[in-house]
């Protein structure tokens, strides 16, 4: 990683300590779950904030799999983790087929019970996940990524040349995608 690539990662909230949590090691059992509790209130509050590009998202993704399409996620870490739990209770929630809902985390089934340090930052590796399954213009990848601007998670893709992925708002306006070339398949990218 570059010099500038650190520090503009170093500045992500993502990779800041929460002030709030700077005496972790010293709290008390009910002092942590007071924080911790007032840190998860801060989800909902950032969601209703997003819920008109949430649920364009979803009309989407609900369109293109009506027409055949799959859903695909795209994650590293807990965010990848928690790609394949979805994408695992899809079928019994909504009847569909594990061929309709596909889920990749950074790592590969390795990264689902332990931690593969480094795994996040290879493009390739998400480059080639898709590779694997042959994108078409039905279907849709969500990549999911705390920081907005994980490697693993928004490859720079190209499958096929001139042909560009549909454009598509991201859950947090301060994230940097990448401009991403595929077959015309959606990309969603979420971040937190």
């Amino acid at each position: 990683m570059s010099d500038k690539a650190g520090r503009d990662l170093a500045q992500l909230r993502t990779e800041q300590v929460d002030a709030k949590f700077a005496l972790l090691d010293v709290m008390t059992v009910p002092e942590l779950l007071e924080v911790m509790n007032e840190s998860d209130s801060e989800v909902p509050k950032a969601v209703a904030k997003v819920l008109p590009t949430i649920g364009a998202a979803i009309e989407d993704i609900v369109e293109r799999m009506m027409q055949g399409g799959r859903l695909i996620y795209m994650g590293a870490g807990t965010s990848g983790r928690l790609g394949v739990l979805d994408a695992a209770e899809c079928g019994p929630t909504f009847s569909v087929t594990p061929d309709e809902v596909i889920a990749f985390i950074a790592g590969g089934n390795e990264a689902l019970r332990t931690a593969v340090e480094g795994a996040e930052d290879d493009p390739v590796a998400g480059a080639n996940d898709l590779k694997s399954i042959t994108l078409t213009p039905r279907d849709v990848v969500v990549g999911i990524a705390a920081s907005g601007r994980t490697p693993s998670v928004i490859p720079k893709i190209s499958l096929k040349s001139g042909r560009r992925a549909t454009k598509a708002p991201t859950t947090n306006p301060f994230t940097t995608n990448a401009a991403v070339t595929a077959t015309r398949a959606l990309f969603i990218f979420l971040s937190y």
